[in-house]
């Protein structure tokens, strides 16, 4: 903890650290939102595939029940299908990516927020300490004129 000095008003030799702190955990706090952000296109992106891919076996089922189609559509739609999931797993791998990023920026930041808030403790512990040692100080300075106060008043 840092300790108090006499002066007419209370500086802080932290101020510059804290200053990076705060500046960090903003960064943080930026690099999570752009996380956030990602990770919620990258879900947007499986859903569409899924309902590609969902959508493409609707149609093949359709083709089959009105009439067999030859083979070599068989054989086509068989192969996009294969290509769509094979998208679709993809996806899944670069939304789990999108994910740990996402929680690893959360974490620089919650450990940020918890270096600035050290240094904000130590601010207000020291400045508490200042307040008291200003106090006490006051309270020396006031009780000296008192004295020579009541010296200068005694009848000799």
């Amino acid at each position: 903890m840092s300790k108090p000095k006499k002066s007419k008003s209370f500086n802080y030799h932290l101020d510059d650290v804290l200053k990076v702190r705060e500046i960090k955990a903003q960064q943080q706090q930026e690099k999570l939102s752009l996380a956030n952000q990602k990770l919620v296109e990258e879900k947007a992106k499986e859903e569409q595939l899924k309902a590609l891919e969902s959508e493409s076996y609707d149609t093949l089922l359709g083709m089959m029940k009105d009439a067999l189609p030859d083979m070599n559509t068989i054989q086509m739609r068989k192969y996009h299908l294969e290509a769509l999931k094979k998208k679709v797993l993809d996806q899944e791998s670069v939304r789990k990516t999108a994910e740990d990023e996402k929680e690893s920026a959360r974490l620089q930041l919650v450990q940020a927020m918890l270096d600035k808030r050290i240094i904000e403790k130590d601010k207000e512990k020291t400045h508490k300490k200042w307040q008291r040692l200003m106090n006490k100080e006051n309270r020396k300075f006031l009780d000296e004129i008192a004295v020579t106060r009541f010296g200068s008043e005694l009848p000799e």
